[in-house]
């Protein structure tokens, strides 16, 4: 392996690297230093979080900056302002012994007018996220005339976040005489779209295989029904007490829901949304670099740029449509040649999500059971002796209670007293998991989820859904096509998880995901058909709802080619669900 100074870094750079520890490249900036110290090409990494990245563009990005030029040289893109800063911090460190080298970092959530006058004082780097970088170019604040290195950092989450027009306004307006470098953990359409339309000639350099996790990730997965999700991230947090982890949610409603229950549960955890402004997001960032919290709960995109080392465990409460998704989260632990563990707590409907992710990541999933009550306890009581045994004695400081603690316990001995201290330290995981049933359910075999082995759809329970009755129907001439793209129509909930729906004559039963019932109660109150206000109520009662599902009787004097009548011979009445009325 080489080192540093072998790699061909300019003496300031090496001096610096030196100070800040830094002794051998990892990998991926073995391979990207000198193509991109020497090489005229553009170059694509392909490379997961926590592989060194920034010192692999950063240190031939400074390399390469005239330092008595005082005009934008280098421009980074990131996803977010957490990246953002942790970037720029490290560009600083990295150039502490080039002084006339100026970094600025600009970002939304902050002062553009105090952005705008970093930049007047003259700045040879800058980092930022696309939005802001745009805004300073539309204004003409941030010139890119002299550009000569564009870096495009994590560009995979930056389009997942729907900064493609930004990104493609910011690639068409730059210098073109400028080399363009593009680092993504995962390669997709439209990354390739960006290399062919922006890029001149790119090399491609990956540190593993494209899309692939990295090996030093073990991805589990516990099979559970979906009421029992919950317990399962408590069994996982308590059979490991060491966990430093995140556990990754759909919505921001589901983040914020897991969070205050394991707050209240005992736990230091938090959530981390799209709601929380910016001081609450950084209050919560903090704590959990300082290790104030033991778990946090986020969502995939406010987590994303999350740059926090030395996290053990990635927990998928539910697991993501996209596959990359997966391949983002689990890259959260595993880092710069640490160990880690992804555990997908799935159901079993679950079955293509998994086979989707094995693919892409190209290894199988662990399949392993959740520990039982008594396993627990007995993980507990291992961790309590270890702790124990690392801890030191301080006669010292110790000395002027002793008397008073010596005479207290004189009475008793020492299986009484050990008795005694590890009940205080075990028994509220004794009473709490004395009666704990086993919550694990069989994995799916064959095709998992598919047609053949999970019954008829009509008499399938869903368990992640809220039902709804709506007044619209057959007689309006809406299918199900229709009907997805009205709700997708309302901008509050587009996207949201649609389950099962079944068209009746006069109403229509459908499912959508419950986490978000809110927000499609508020979007359903304005809710216009051609002109006709659509009235919806929503089944509070499961057995009501899953006959709701169940195929009504054909209408006899319809013929072979009608509809169906709603709720049998009896006719539907409006409000008689028992539920919420919109």
């Amino acid at each position: 392996m080489a080192t540093f100074s072998e790699l061909g870094l300019r003496p300031e750079l090496l001096s610096a690297l030196q100070s800040i520890g830094f002794e051998t490249p990892t990998p991926i900036q073995e391979e990207a230093i000198p193509k991109l110290l020497t090489g005229e090409r553009d170059l694509i990494g392909l490379a997961q979080t926590g592989t060194g990245k920034t010192a692999a563009f950063g240190l031939p990005l400074l390399d390469n900056i005239e330092d008595d030029f005082y005009h934008v040289q280098a421009l980074v893109l990131c996803p977010t302002r957490e990246l953002c800063l942790q970037i720029t911090s490290d560009i600083e460190k990295f150039s502490a012994d080039m002084r006339n080298v100026k970094t600025v970092a600009v970002y939304g959530g902050a002062s553009i007018g105090v952005q705008i006058k970093a930049l007047q004082k003259g700045a040879q780097v800058v980092i930022g996220t696309p939005g802001r970088v745009l805004d300073l170019v539309n204004r003409g604040k941030l010139k890119l005339e002299n550009l000569s290195t564009l870096v495009l950092d994590e560009a995979d989450e930056m389009l997942n976040m729907g900064f493609k027009d930004d990104l493609d306004a910011i690639l068409s307006t730059a210098r073109e005489e400028r080399r363009t470098w593009l680092f993504s953990a995962t390669i997709s359409q439209e990354i390739a779209r960006i290399a062919k339309n922006y890029m001149h000639d790119p090399e491609e350099i990956a540190t593993a295989a494209k899309n692939s996790s990295s090996a030093n990730i073990t991805h589990q997965v516990c099979t559970v029904h979906a009421r029992d999700k919950y317990l399962a991230i408590r069994r996982i947090l308590d059979a490991h007490p060491d966990i430093f982890g995140i556990v990754f949610c759909r919505t921001k409603a589901e983040t914020q829901d897991i969070a205050d229950k394991l707050i209240r549960d005992g736990y230091n955890s938090d959530a981390l949304h799209g709601d929380l402004n910016q001081n609450q997001r950084d209050v919560v960032m903090r704590r959990y670099r300082d290790k104030s919290l033991q778990v946090l709960v986020a969502t995939d995109v406010a987590a994303r740029g999350l740059d926090v080392k030395e996290v053990t465990h990635v927990i998928h409460y539910q697991l993501p449509d996209d596959p990359e998704v997966y391949v983002h989260r689990s890259g959260r632990t595993g880092r710069a040649g640490s160990s880690g563990v992804s555990i997908a707590i799935a159901h079993h409907r679950d079955g293509r999500k998994l086979r989707s992710i094995e693919h892409l990541i190209k290894k199988p999933f662990e399949h392993v059971d959740l520990p039982k009550g008594d396993q627990v306890v007995e993980a507990r009581a291992k961790h309590w002796v270890t702790e124990i045994l690392n801890t030191e004695s301080n006669e010292e400081s110790l000395s002027h209670l002793w008397p008073i603690i010596d005479s207290g316990l004189a009475e008793l001995d020492k299986t009484e007293l050990l008795h005694r201290v590890a009940g205080m330290a075990l028994q509220s995981y004794i009473d709490e998991y004395k009666s704990a049933h086993d919550i694990n359910q069989p994995a799916q075999k064959g095709r998992g989820g598919d047609r053949d082995d999970r019954g008829p759809r009509e008499s399938r329970g869903s368990g992640e859904f809220a039902v709804f009755k709506i007044s619209l129907g057959a007689k309006d001439r809406i299918n199900k096509g229709s009907l997805m793209k009205e709700i997708n129509r309302m901008r509050s909930i587009k996207g949201i998880e649609i389950g099962k729906i079944r068209i009746h004559e006069d109403h229509t039963i459908l499912e959508l995901d419950k986490y978000r019932s809110k927000e499609a109660f508020n979007s359903f109150k304005r809710w216009n058909y051609f002109g006709k206000k659509v009235f919806v109520d929503q089944l509070d009662d499961r057995e009501s709802a899953d006959k709701s599902f169940s195929r009504p009787p054909r209408d006899k004097n319809r013929g072979g080619g009608g509809g169906y009548q709603g709720g049998g011979k009896k006719k539907h009445r409006k409000g008689n669900s028992g539920g919420k009325r919109y």
